[in-house]
């Protein structure tokens, strides 16, 4: 089937990704807390998320390990 040749490598992608990447899809439009190595702390809108786990929040709310805060309309 041409359609289904087609889908395959997007399929075999979907299937490659582990689950806390999908999970990360899945909270795409949701609010989400994310803490880096460095100890920031972003608060937001969840986006838009890559395959390597870069995201894009809106309406963000960045504490640094100071524990000073910055508003922001959006992160990447």
């Amino acid at each position: 089937d041409e359609g289904f040749d087609r889908l395959c490598p997007y399929i075999f992608i979907l299937m490659s990704l582990g689950i806390p990447i999908k999970l990360l899809h899945e909270a795409t439009g949701f609010s989400v807390t994310l803490e880096l190595t460095s100890g920031d702390i972003y608060k937001g809108t969840l986006q838009y998320v890559e395959d390597n786990m870069n995201c894009w929040l809106h309406d963000v709310i960045h504490t640094s390990p100071d524990g000073s805060k910055e508003k922001s309309d959006s992160a990447y």
